[in-house]
């Protein structure tokens, strides 16, 4: 998220000043966005955005993903407008910054949950029929945005022999 944050940053400014010497820009704008970053990532923290358990697209996920989001802006209008140090006014800048950290953020952990938590694919087969296998069969399969894949090893079957077998 550290890395996103600057690069949102430096995407905003290219965006905004496209004609202008982008390292002044991002030496005037590095120092006020420093100061704010951290109350961020405390924002993203808090709401349990760093918690790879749960997929990105739960509607759980969304609303605390979008709600850190909100926080953020807010906390940087309060920090630009209410405390301002700086001769900086970001307006349009603000938004663009928490627009492009939310997409890209946003991105990379459904990316990470998607794509590359599967490069190390787990198989998991289980063999049963009580109650905890089926609670246990459940939880692998919540946790296939981790590359988990439960496999049946043909439970019914294999009760159907254990039986067959007892029988003569």
């Amino acid at each position: 998220d550290i890395a996103i944050l600057y690069f949102a940053l430096y995407l905003m400014l290219a965006i905004s000043f496209p004609a202008q010497e982008l390292s002044l820009l991002f030496a005037a704008h590095v120092w006020p966005f420093s100061a704010l970053f951290p109350v961020w990532l405390a924002i993203v923290y808090a709401l349990d955005l760093y918690d790879l358990s749960e997929p990105p697209m739960a509607p759980a996920f969304v609303s605390r993903f979008a709600l850190a989001i909100l926080l953020c802006f807010l906390s940087g209008a309060l920090f630009f407008y209410a405390v301002s140090f700086t001769s900086l006014t970001p307006k349009t800048n603000l938004i663009l910054v928490v627009v492009l950290f939310g997409a890209m953020a946003y991105v990379w952990r459904f990316l990470f949950a998607t794509k590359l938590s599967r490069l190390a694919s787990w198989r998991i087969g289980l063999m049963g029929l009580r109650q905890q296998d089926e609670e246990l069969r459940d939880l692998i399969r919540s946790l296939r945005h981790h590359g988990y894949e439960c496999l049946d090893i043909a439970a019914d079957d294999v009760a159907a022999q254990v039986r067959e077998a007892h029988l003569h």
